[in-house]
């Protein structure tokens, strides 16, 4: 999100840990297809990229399952080496720095808030990708081109990819942002806010 800032954690260990996190809360009884999740039996669903599409891991009854019954799976590619490869060196390194997993949730926690009590509309939800409501398209990316001149990165969403009169500006925020990094866009987030007439 903020320019500046160093990444310690990457978009794949993240969507990793998020797929683990999901299941988590969300996986069906035992007597269901899909596996009450366990350290070694969660399912993965995670898309990876326009590029390389993505992946599901499960039991082998579920992954069986999938190929016999999925129909995209009939015209899809195995993912490459080097990307599954990626994958798995994300998930294991997320099992082993839980405290990552923690912090990502606390600052997505404290942003949502904080952008909140500034008078910002962030769309409710747990995930560190917060999109914030600032109603036109032309708005929401004049505003993402004043954030950058701030040095906050965030990216500005309208009409046709969000519903007429939604649109948003996306930020993404890290493990590796501070509190310090997190408060430095907050205050961006104000001075462009009042420039375009969004809050007070």
């Amino acid at each position: 999100m903020i320019s500046r800032a160093r990444s310690a954690v990457s978009g794949m260990a993240f969507l990793a840990a998020m797929a683990r996190l999901a299941c988590a809360y969300t996986c069906d009884p035992p007597e269901s297809i899909m596996p009450v999740p366990t350290a070694g039996n969660c399912i993965y669903d995670i898309a990876l990229d326009d590029r390389t599409g993505g992946f599901t891991a499960g039991t082998a009854e579920l992954v069986d399952y999938l190929v016999q019954r999925s129909r995209p799976q009939l015209f899809s590619n195995a993912l490459p080496p080097t990307v599954a490869a990626s994958a798995l060196a994300a998930v294991n390194y997320l099992e082993s720095h839980p405290q990552l997993v923690t912090r990502l949730h606390e600052n997505a926690r404290y942003f949502r808030q904080a952008l909140r009590e500034r008078g910002f509309e962030p769309l409710a939800g747990e995930t560190p990708i917060v999109p914030v409501i600032l109603g036109e398209t032309a708005r929401a990316i004049q505003a993402s081109q004043m954030l950058l001149e701030e040095g906050v990165f965030v990216t500005g969403f309208g009409y046709p990819v969000v519903p007429k009169g939604q649109a948003r500006v996306r930020c993404q925020l890290s493990a590796a942002h501070t509190r310090a990094d997190l408060d430095e866009a907050l205050e961006a987030f104000s001075r462009v806010g009042r420039k375009l007439g969004l809050i007070q």
